[in-house]
């Protein structure tokens, strides 16, 4: 059998893109994937 790990996924709404992905990096979270309208962020730990 294998292991499938689950990561949990939240999205969350902004007016300002970049001012939302500051406030998460300061929680400790990287940008992983950029969109244009919308950004995939983590903390590597998935």
């Amino acid at each position: 059998m294998t292991d499938h790990p689950h990561t949990p996924l939240a999205l969350v709404p902004c007016n300002d893109i970049e001012a939302s992905a500051a406030f998460y990096a300061r929680l400790g979270l990287d940008v992983l994937s950029d969109y244009g309208s919308y950004r995939i962020l983590g903390d590597g730990k998935g």
